[in-house]
């Protein structure tokens, strides 16, 4: 291995100031923006990789200008890799949530990253850890505070290994994913240094600049990275798929850069040095593989890189990344705007699913999907810099949206009302927390993962709804024209809609993003009358029975039409009025299910022939047969219908019908079953009936199921109530707290049915209830139930009971 002092040697003169440094432009600021501000960086930095022990040894010289108003007196870096290594924060969050990872993995197989000298303008400086034991930010003192307008200069060294279990970084043979690697300035933004631990939920925030990065390597390496390589070898040629197929490093894109700041001799024997540049950029990541292969497209003046492993090349090679790369940028240019980098890399990493950085996604597939979101991802938090910790649905939640906005125009995809039931499950639930939460501070990662990109992208289609999706395209337009290459939040996403919608859109960012609204309309009534005209007019009354606001679209049909209006939904009760040339249809409210509304049972105008049957027409689904899966809808009512037919002595063949339903497949869960027995006399019942309601929508309790049931079924009758409530306190981890409770009647009325050695000719109320747990470890669970019983029987009459007897469990 090159030792850190040798190799320092080499760049050391550069470090020091000794070399000019090169500048790069800084981003013009928006006129509209004169308040607006951001600190600037430049970052030259030579790194050697030894791979047997999986240590990159590095050295790097900063140039930090302060921008801001304010004058500083500390800076602050972030040394990602310690999080991937036991008494970091983001270990902790693990094992708080029962997971096995990092907490235990011991030395040498976890991530560190350890500095080493550290100058500010050429005085020592010792770092100050101030999350302790975590030591994922590291804090200096200035030597000399440091006036907005000035720069200072970092000169640094370090080593850094990746850990052997792979989490957006990792080691795996000759494999290496460095997508956290260098000791990275923290972002000093309004609210001031963001020195924010790396924390199991949430992700960057990065600080715009150039980066000039030499890596000393394996002569066999293939190594892709964020900038383009301007001098040495990356190894494409020799690992293309198509042999002696040209490819464009895109070398010139920056200018001349072809003079190294660190170029002080040759490398050693067997090795390499790969010169990579970027510039407005707040990330570089670089991966390194020699079985890699390679292939290369273009997307305009973009270049297009893939690199897979041999192994992939029925999924990733044959041109499919490339392609898939190519469509996904040509729909994000035509919601946003023209992409500023000279190169887009996707590479096969070691883990599972994907990490975008700058230029660069790390993929574990090649799925479409994945491509399209982890793409998304170099205009939504790389070109469009959002704080990923403390906002995540401006990224996440955004190219969640994108990438199903996108299939659904192309017929692909998972329909949005099963997107919608899986949020509102959580919703219904209670466990839906605020979207704009920090993401640590969500309950548990499933709900930050949930609330920031399922309820993130359902935040987007309802803003496109509320706006309409001519605007709200020029309104992305907008937002990434004033925007790119700068810091984003809330308040410049809702500004560039508001501007280009002209409508004040405070009140729903603040519900859906800092709330947790339930949103249900009811169609309350429909009037009709026709004007001595001919005209048929409709007065429809809109009802708001939740405590979530949206604007309600009123579908009217009429004739072969169907006129569509729309509601504010902001009163609990609206009037809107419909002209239609012919008798208006049947009214339907939010007829393209864009509101969240949780219960679309009441949204349909129509009587149920039986209300407990409920609404007729097609919010309802019949089918035949038994379903064991119990399907479900979000937007329908679904019914089975299953004939019956069984035998007994008493009563001969017994044939009928059963009915059941359930909505959301949680509500409404009610049954009917009527059955006739074809042998009469004395002492049978011909007719046997059951009638069983479960979950009500207008008796909705979160996390508590209620129920009634009366039945006359061969010879038995009786009723019961009952109740179930789950108080656990975390959805995915810790112990499953439940409790239920029952009363019930019963007694027997013909003994002709029933085995009188275990029937008694009493009739009996009961009480019963329980408690119980399950406690789920890594290699077993536990679990732990208590009940009781109490009740009263006697010989039943046609008032009270007869010499009544108590007894329990």
């Amino acid at each position: 291995m090159p030792s850190l002092k040798a190799f320092g040697a080499a760049v050391f003169p550069y470090l020091v100031g000794l070399a000019p440094c090169p500048s790069a432009p800084l981003v013009a600021q928006a006129p509209d923006s004169a308040h607006y501000w951001q600190q600037r960086i430049r970052y030259t930095i030579g790194a050697s990789l030894d791979e047997p022990s999986g240590v990159l040894s590095g050295i790097a010289r900063l140039v930090y200008r302060n921008n801001s108003p304010d004058t500083l007196r500390e800076i602050n870096f972030h040394l990602y890799l310690n999080a991937f290594r036991p008494g970091s924060r983001w270990s902790a969050d693990e094992r708080r949530e029962g997971i096995h990872r990092f907490a235990e993995l011991p030395d040498p197989y976890n991530a560190y990253e350890r500095l080493g000298r550290v100058t500010i303008g050429d005085i020592a400086v010792a770092p100050v850890f101030p999350n302790a034991p975590d030591s994922t930010i590291a804090r200096f003192a200035l030597p000399q505070p440091l006036p907005p307008g000035d720069s200072l200069i970092v000169v640094l060294d370090w080593t850094a290994r990746p850990s052997v279990i792979p989490r957006r970084q990792g080691r795996w043979g000759r494999r290496f994913d460095f997508a956290q690697w260098y000791p990275k300035v923290c972002v000093y933004d309004r609210y001031g240094w963001q020195a924010h631990p790396l924390h199991l939920a949430g992700e960057l925030y990065g600080e715009y600049g150039t980066y000039d990065v030499t890596l000393d390597l394996a002569q066999d390496q293939v190594v892709a990275a964020t900038g383009v390589p301007v001098s040495g070898d990356p190894g494409w040629a020799g690992a293309s798929a198509v042999p002696g197929a040209p490819v464009d490093l895109q070398a010139d894109w920056y200018g001349d850069r072809s003079v190294s700041p660190l170029a002080a001799g040759p490398p050693a024997p067997g090795r390499k040095r790969v010169r990579f540049y970027a510039e407005n950029i707040h990330h570089f990541a670089w991966s390194a593989n020699p079985a890699y292969r390679y292939e290369e497209g273009r997307f305009g003046s973009v270049v297009l890189r893939a690199l897979y492993l041999p192994e992939d090349s029925a999924t990733w090679g044959g041109g499919l990344v490339i392609e898939r790369t190519r469509r996904a940028m040509a729909w994000l240019d035509s919601i946003y705007g023209a992409y500023p980098y000279p190169q887009t890399v996707v590479l096969h990493r070691i883990e599972g699913g994907a990490t975008e950085f700058p230029m660069l996604v790390m993929s574990g597939g090649p799925g479409e999907s994945l491509i399209f979101h982890e793409v998304g991802h170099l205009y939504t938090y790389g070109i469009l810099g959002n704080n990923e910790w403390k906002e995540g649905f401006l990224d996440e939640g955004f190219t969640t949206f994108q990438t199903a906005w996108n299939f659904h125009r192309r017929g692909m995809g998972v329909p949005s009302i099963q997107t919608q039931q899986l949020i509102l499950n959580l919703d219904l639930d209670a466990w839906s927390e605020p979207v704009s939460k920090v993401s640590e501070d969500f309950a548990e990662f499933e709900i930050y993962s949930r609330m920031i990109y399922t309820k993130g992208q359902l935040f987007y289609e309802m803003l496109q709804y509320v706006v309409g999706e001519a605007t709200f395209r020029r309104g992305l337009h907008r937002y990434y024209d004033r925007w790119k290459l700068r810091h984003v939040d809330e308040d410049a996403l809702r500004r560039a809609m508001e501007e280009v919608s002209g409508q004040d859109l405070r009140g729903f960012f603040a519900e859906w993003l800092h709330a947790t609204p339930l949103v249900d309309y009811a169609l309350a009534g429909v009037r009709r009358w026709v004007a001595e005209d001919g005209r048929w007019y409709a007065d429809i009354t809109v009802r708001r029975r939740g405590d979530g606001v949206m604007p309600v679209d009123v579908a009217v049909p009429a004739g072969d039409s169907v006129y569509l209006v729309r509601v504010s939904g902001a009163r609990r009760t609206e009037t809107v009025q419909v002209i239609t040339p012919s008798r208006a249809g049947r009214v339907e409210l939010d007829p393209d299910r864009r509101t969240m509304d949780w219960n679309y049972l009441n949204n349909r105008e129509g009587p149920s022939p039986l209300g407990f049957l409920g609404p007729v027409g097609p919010k309802a689904v019949n089918r035949f047969g038994w379903s064991g899966s119990a399907p479900t809808r979000r937007d329908r009512l679904v019914r089975n219908w299953l004939p019956l037919a069984w035998y007994n002595d008493a009563g001969g063949l017994n044939v009928g019908l059963q009915w059941r339903s359930n909505y959301l497949g949680r509500f409404d869960q009610n049954a009917v079953q009527l059955t006739y027995a074809a042998r009469t006399g004395a002492g049978t019942e011909p007719v046997s009936i059951r009638l069983s309601v479960q979950n009500p929508t207008w008796a909705r309790i979160p996390r508590q199921r209620l129920g009634a049931e009366i039945w006359y079924v061969e010879g038995r009758r009786g009723g019961r109530l009952w109740t179930t409530a789950d108080w656990s306190s975390h959805l995915t981890f810790g112990p499953r707290l439940t409790s239920g409770l029952a009363l019930s009647y019963s007694n027997v009325v013909t003994p002709l049915y029933v085995d009188t050695t275990l029937w008694s000719d009493l009739a009996a109320t009961e009480l019963n209830g329980f408690l119980a747990g399950r406690w789920s470890g890594p290699d077993r669970s536990t679990d732990l139930r208590l009940g009781g019983l109490a009740g009263i029987a006697g010989q039943p009459r046609r008032v009270g009971l007869g010499a009544p007897r108590f007894y329990g469990l």
